[in-house]
């Protein structure tokens, strides 16, 4: 072997990350004008880029403070669930206020 495949896959992981970073600062920018990606009511384009941007910090990337504070807005509207994959759910306990579990998953 001669590791060229370790390192596409080390160069593939870079450019990603490399990516999302500057992913998050334009969020960064639009965020700090706004409250919301589309002026001052979220719509779905917010639900729809929380999807994926309140799981940042799972790939290492710390979210820059606007993009905080919007997460917490999503998470602060009527009707928001937090849903917990179910392999991670025995890792929170049992009793989590915060956590919504699939029904028949303790």
């Amino acid at each position: 072997m001669t590791g060229r495949v370790a390192q596409r896959g080390e160069e593939e992981l870079q450019r990603k990350l490399e990516w999302g970073r500057q992913s998050l600062a334009t969020l960064e920018r639009e965020l700090g004008a706004k409250p919301y990606l589309q002026g001052e009511q979220p719509t779905v384009s917010d639900l729809a880029i929380y999807a994926f941007v309140h799981l940042a910090g799972d790939a290492g990337l710390e979210l820059p403070a606007h993009v905080a504070r919007w997460c917490r807005r999503i998470e602060a509207l009527p009707g928001y669930i937090s849903v917990v994959a179910p392999h991670v759910l025995p890792l929170l306990g049992p009793s989590n206020p915060q956590v919504s579990r699939p029904s028949g998953v303790a």
